[in-house]
């Protein structure tokens, strides 16, 4: 029974289960219960690794595998944090950001959030990473708590309050949390000068 979903209007709709043969290594893995139903048949197949796109600021580092075809990873984890794994409608580099942070760790883990604001408020926001799925939840979560806030009030998205959100997040992987909240903190920050001298953001380029 191969795990299948699907993305419609930048949304996170659900997870359909089709019945295949389950001594193909192929097809999937079984599942007893599916978490959601979609009568819809344009869903793509889930990939059973996660793979780390390569981008031109980020170096490229040998990032672990995590399988998500197994049954425990879907079972495990909270359609919350499955939605911020596999949401890519905000994973993006911006020419010309109004605020701009970046942070990396020793390992090679490297997040990017970008933040464009209106009338001071954060109306929109993206991200890049090289790291796993674990850094790829965090950060666009990061990114999903702190639209539509002020910049006084976005400096509330800490790594607890993203743990909290994603439900999920195994212990072990916290340090995505950290790194994604002090990108965060640094976009922040950079936003805040570039209110105060405008010009700056025309002289930037990602």
């Amino acid at each position: 029974m191969p795990l299948l979903f699907r993305w419609t209007s930048g949304s996170f709709q659900g997870l359909q289960f089709e019945n295949r043969r389950n001594d193909d290594p192929d097809q999937g893995v079984p599942c007893r219960q599916p978490f959601l139903k979609t009568s819809q048949r344009d869903s793509v197949r889930a990939p059973r690794h996660v793979s780390v796109s390569h981008h031109p600021r980020i170096p490229n580092r040998k990032v672990p595998k995590v399988n998500v075809g197994s049954m425990s990873f879907w079972q495990d984890h909270s359609l919350r944090f499955l939605e911020m794994a596999f949401r890519n409608d905000r994973r993006e580099s911006l020419s010309h950001p109004d605020g701009y942070g970046r942070q990396t760790r020793q390992c090679g883990d490297t997040v990017e959030i970008y933040l464009l604001l209106r009338d001071g408020i954060i109306h929109s926001a993206s991200f890049e990473t090289n790291g796993c799925i674990y850094s790829v939840a965090c950060a666009n979560a990061a990114v999903h708590l702190c639209l539509g806030k002020s910049l006084d009030e976005a400096m509330d998205v800490t790594a607890p309050a993203i743990v909290e959100y994603l439900e999920t997040l195994p212990e072990r992987e916290r340090h995505c949390a950290d790194l994604a909240a002090a990108a965060l903190r640094q976009a922040l920050m950079d936003a805040r000068e570039t209110l105060k001298r405008p010009w700056r953001r025309l002289y930037r380029s990602s």
